[in-house]
């Protein structure tokens, strides 16, 4: 039998679920006027209701991780680069043109490192793939009842460059396709798991396929197409047991949705 879900891990799992819903743009038309100033406007001016949701967000993975300390330098130890590189980042701003919003930018970096260390040490990655995969189905969802429902929300307005796309929660439909596109790679990996859950995952990738389409974003379509291809050439090396090889074509895959 399985053992019960203690109450403090059900609690750290959902705080880690709230935390990735945030990230991935959920709570975004609750927090930006889409429909008004161009999103990465308001992000770039500072947004309140955004910077104190994220602030407590990363305030809480940081209080946990003091509890992990020995964890925590050895991942720092184990990826001195990436971490020279957000040091590097937060230097940055002493010398920017614009210091005030570099600085605040740097620090939601320094934020999103240390929740990204959080998820790193506190979850399996099997886990953290089910986790993200909720997360990403809240925001499928969401953004096809803002399209159907919501448009003025959901879709760019009947006239400029990108009438009609479908641009979902996030504001700006390739944001929305870049997102779409991860979450299309996630269900298709855990569709193809062993789990009760095979059926769902493969109807939501289905919707994130359908959600591709109607953002219009290109780059959106050329990275998803160039994931079929590098899923297509994985399943040919993993059948050679060329498994060093696919987890470096993993990887740059899972980078190429953020390209």
């Amino acid at each position: 039998m399985n053992s019960p879900v203690q109450p403090a891990a059900l609690i750290e799992k959902v705080y880690a679920f709230v935390a990735l819903t945030f990230l991935v743009g959920v709570f975004y038309p609750i927090l930006f006027d889409i429909e008004g100033t161009d999103l990465s406007t308001q992000l770039g001016e500072g947004n309140f209701g955004f910077q104190l949701f994220s602030g407590i967000i990363y305030i809480i993975a940081a209080v946990i991780l003091l509890g992990h300390q020995r964890q925590v330098l050895e991942i720092c130890s184990n990826n001195r680069l990436l971490l020279l590189f957000v040091l590097l980042i937060l230097a940055s701003s002493s010398w920017a043109e614009l210091p005030t919003t570099s600085l605040r930018r740097s620090l939601a970096l320094l934020g999103t490192t240390i929740l990204a260390i959080y998820l790193a040490i506190r979850f399996p990655p099997d886990q953290f793939l089910k986790l993200l995969a909720m997360a990403m189905m809240v925001l499928a969802v969401e953004s096809l009842c803002l399209a159907l429902w919501v448009p003025k929300i959901g879709v760019h307005p009947d006239y400029g460059w990108f009438a009609g796309a479908w641009r979902g929660a996030l504001g700006f439909k390739n944001d929305f396709g870049r997102y779409i596109v991860l979450a299309a790679l996630v269900f298709w990996i855990l569709s193809h798991r062993p789990n009760l859950n095979r059926f769902l995952y493969l109807g939501f990738f289905a919707l994130s396929v359908f959600l591709i389409i109607k953002s219009q974003s290109r780059s959106a379509w050329v990275v998803f197409g160039c994931l079929v291809m590098l899923y297509a050439y994985l399943s040919y090396l993993q059948n050679r047991k060329k498994a060093v090889v696919v987890q470096v074509l993993v990887t740059i895959g899972l980078s190429a949705t953020f390209v």
